[in-house]
């Protein structure tokens, strides 16, 4: 199993890149909100208190960003799936990318969807077999 993380930088994309995971039979996802570093470029880094960070950050502007997880159970749903979202998502003549995508293996699952999937075929299986 692997996570997939999206960095959807074009965000008017969600509602796609949510079919595109289903349509490769991808079960549920985890969506949060980032801002890039380069948000920040264009101030100069200074020592400020931890109440005067926590309110500069609440008022950052920059570009939105979504950030998807899905745990994955199969390889090749991975590979369909940002396949289709490179081909609709990212332009090879913009300079930074519509989706940015990577994966982290992972080791142990509980609970979530994925494990439910995986509790009702090992029962249907039983039950065939």
């Amino acid at each position: 199993m692997q996570t997939l993380v999206i960095v959807l930088n074009k965000v008017e994309y969600m509602k796609t890149v949510l079919k595109i995971l289903k349509d490769s039979g991808i079960r549920g996802a985890t969506i949060i909100d980032g801002l890039g570093s380069n948000a920040k470029s264009n101030r100069q880094l200074t020592t400020t208190s931890f109440l005067a960070s926590l309110v500069e950050s609440l008022e950052q502007t920059g570009e939105v960003k979504k950030i998807i997880f899905s745990v994955v159970e199969k390889e090749s749903q991975i590979e369909k799936a940002t396949k289709l979202i490179d081909e609709t998502v990212n332009q090879d003549d913009e300079k930074t990318s519509g989706a940015f995508m990577f994966t982290i293996p992972v080791g142990y699952t509980r609970g979530g969807e994925i494990e439910k999937h995986i509790n009702r075929r090992e029962k249907r299986l039983k039950e065939e077999g």
